[in-house]
């Protein structure tokens, strides 16, 4: 899985070139690589997951059960 495209690799998008070894793996189903922006795109979804159950629970946060404003989330 570590293969590499070889130097003048043809490829653009999805046109693979037919001579390159990582091109022939992508043509034959492997699967791409994550790309750079990847990571931070699935933090930010667990993030806003986090989020919409903390206020879908807000009730029952134990600063709001104190009488203390609940500052959970604010910057």
């Amino acid at each position: 899985m570590n293969t590499k495209h070889i130097e003048d690799c043809k490829r653009i998008f999805k046109r693979y070139d037919i001579n390159c070894p990582r091109c022939q793996e992508l043509a034959n189903g492997s699967k791409p690589r994550t790309g750079w922006n990847d990571t931070k795109i699935e933090a930010d979804k667990m993030r806003s997951r986090s989020i919409a159950e903390h206020y879908r629970n807000h009730d029952q946060c134990d600063y709001e059960r104190q009488g203390v404003p609940c500052v959970k989330f604010d910057w």
